[in-house]
């Protein structure tokens, strides 16, 4: 086993902060590693079953619980063979009395062990720690497990539990609520046509043609339908593919774990409206006719027929709709700006009127006085620093600082356009909607462009950070609240916003700094120690300087050299010390 760890929101103690941390650590994870790994964690699980104050053991069992089984993020997609399983649960208040605390257990494989099941057996093992109260979540003790997970207790999901739960249970005719373990006693029984036989059939059919899933249904059930699909599947999917999953995620989260290769995702079925169009998934609803094992996942974005490779991207912000297409499995999603919109194909019946480019009012977004629809180009390397570049990177690129990350080595020498182009694409597509999240989350940590002729202005277009139509601001605030927590830097003190002129951009920004630090509290840079004062030397021990040359001396016109004064490094150009 190559580590584990525990992350949580902690009190403080010799050897750590308090507020969200790394608790105990086991094995060889290297700090990136974990980095990695904790963008993956999440900091709530919004259960709609409330714990009483007193929660006794059955009431702790019936938490909603996250599981997941993941490829390492730090290896190359489509060649990753080692897993990191996730056990992530409510875990009540935490030390300052906030609640909503989640504990979870992260532990990493061996090379070798993710196309193999064995993290099915973990889920709601009593090996696997699930603390509730600050207390217990402060003394929580990591299990110590060998090779494939040896060592922990079983799993209460056992053959006879998945058999019933797949002939209906907890309906009586299924064995009735006693044929499931107390972990799954809010399952309730199913009320569709569709049997779940019939849905584990689809789910396989699905996952053994390589399709990714996102499978709507309750979090409750995700642990066993997850359980009953690695019974049937073998360990290496068609394509050296392995069989991974998570039980819980919300849809905000959804395309990042897609983005892993992912093979099956589980949502709760509320979050549809709120799951973007274009996830590069299919999506299986119990309740309405189930696809077939072919079906094709929606493109990221559709696209018409391919750009050459010396043309650059055009994308069309502000309500232009491009043409569909369909993408191939297993394929790269499509990007919005791949190529310039075309004609639509004419009809095959004669139409009243002739096809209109312009969306129906019906559907069409309603834009503020003074927004237009508008062309962009984007060329590939734009798109990649759009989706994958840290916020270290976006800081150099946006604030022009001086590269200080190892991730801005991915970017040097490519010919990116201004940020402020990406803010032109339109919030509705997918790298308009990422761009804002990133450049808010700059702005929230007092990491502002200021303008370069214009004292006390940024250089930032503000409207196009407020004008989010059909979205809305608290959207936006949500998901860059959400990506900061998991992305972002420590705040070490409340930002300085008053480069931003704008009242709702600058509500924005104070709000995402506000539910930040809800969750992971400020921590202030540790004070540095004072010099120890300069000890002065009597005055008959003091040296004379020699006398100045005289004028007409050759050096006396000759420049002095002066030592570097101690002290902190100043201002660089744009107001600020390089971060």
């Amino acid at each position: 086993m190559s580590g584990s760890f525990s992350y949580a929101s902690f009190s403080p103690r010799d050897d750590r902060p308090g507020g969200w941390s790394v608790g105990q650590s086991s094995g060889e994870l290297s700090p990136m590693w974990k980095d990695e790994i904790i963008a993956y964690i999440p900091t709530q699980i919004s259960d709609p079953v409330t714990l009483s104050s007193f929660p006794d053991k059955a009431d702790l069992a019936r938490r909603l619980r996250r599981f997941a089984w993941l490829p390492a993020p730090w290896e190359p997609g489509g060649s990753a063979d080692t897993g990191v399983f996730f056990a992530s649960s409510p875990a009540g208040q935490d030390a300052s009395g906030r609640p909503g605390n989640v504990f979870t257990y992260a532990l990493v494989s061996d090379a070798g062990e993710l196309p193999q099941h064995h993290a099915v057996k973990l889920m709601f093992s009593r090996s696997v720690p699930a603390p509730y109260g600050k207390r217990k979540v402060d003394d929580a003790v990591l299990p110590e497990l060998g090779p494939g997970f040896s060592g922990a207790e079983p799993s209460p999901l056992t053959d006879d539990v998945l058999d019933a739960f797949l002939a209906g249970a907890p309906a009586e005719s299924a064995g009735g609520a006693a044929s499931l373990p107390v972990e799954c006693s809010r399952v309730t029984a199913p009320t569709g046509s569709t049997s779940r036989q019939e849905v584990l059939g689809a789910l396989v059919e699905l996952v053994m043609n390589g399709r990714q899933v996102v499978f709507l249904t309750d979090p409750a059930e995700g642990p066993l339908w997850v359980a009953a699909l690695a019974r049937v599947l073998p360990e290496t999917l068609p394509g050296d593919r392995s069989f991974t999953w998570s039980t819980y995620e919300r849809a905000t989260g959804v395309a990042e774990v897609l983005k892993l290769g992912t093979s099956l995702v589980i949502m709760p079925p509320g979050d549809r409206e709120k799951l973007p169009e274009n996830t590069a998934a299919v999506l299986v609803d119990p309740g309405t006719p189930l696809p077939a094992g072919d079906t094709v996942a929606p493109a990221a974005a559709p696209v018409a027929t391919p750009a050459s490779d010396t043309a650059g991207a055009w994308g069309s912000a502000f309500g232009a709709v491009p043409a569909e297409s369909a993408r191939q499995p297993g394929a790269t999603p499509a990007n919005p700006f791949a190529s310039a919109p075309t004609e639509p194909d004419a009809p095959t019946a004669a139409p009243e009127s002739a096809p209109s480019r312009e969306p129906e009012p019906a559907t069409a977004p309603t834009r503020a006085d003074g927004i237009h629809p508008a062309i962009v180009r984007l060329r590939k390397d734009d798109e990649d620093f759009i989706r994958t570049a840290r916020i270290n990177s976006w800081d150099v690129h946006v604030n022009g600082q001086p590269p200080y990350a190892e991730d801005w080595n991915n970017w040097k020498g490519k010919d990116l356009d201004n940020y402020r182009t990406y803010l032109l694409l339109d919030p509705a597509t997918e790298l308009g909607w990422t761009a804002r999240i990133r450049v808010l989350a700059l702005l929230s940590y007092g990491y502002i462009p200021p303008a370069g002729k214009t004292p006390r202005r940024t250089s930032l277009n503000e409207w196009a950070m407020t004008a989010l139509a059909p979205r809305t601001t608290g959207e936006l605030i949500a998901d860059t609240v959400e990506f900061s927590v998991r992305h972002g830097f420590d705040d070490e003190k409340e930002p300085d916003l008053s480069l931003i002129g704008d009242p709702t951009l600058l509500a924005m920004a104070q709000e995402v700094f506000r539910r930040r630090t809800d969750l992971k509290p400020v921590k202030p840079r540790p004070a540095q120690r004072q010099a120890a004062p300069v000890q002065q030397m009597p005055p008959t021990q003091q040296q004379v300087p020699p006398q100045f040359p005289r004028a007409n001396d050759p050096y006396a016109r000759q420049s002095q050299y002066f030592p570097p004064q101690s002290g902190p490094a100043g201002p660089s150009s744009f107001g600020w010390n390089r971060r």
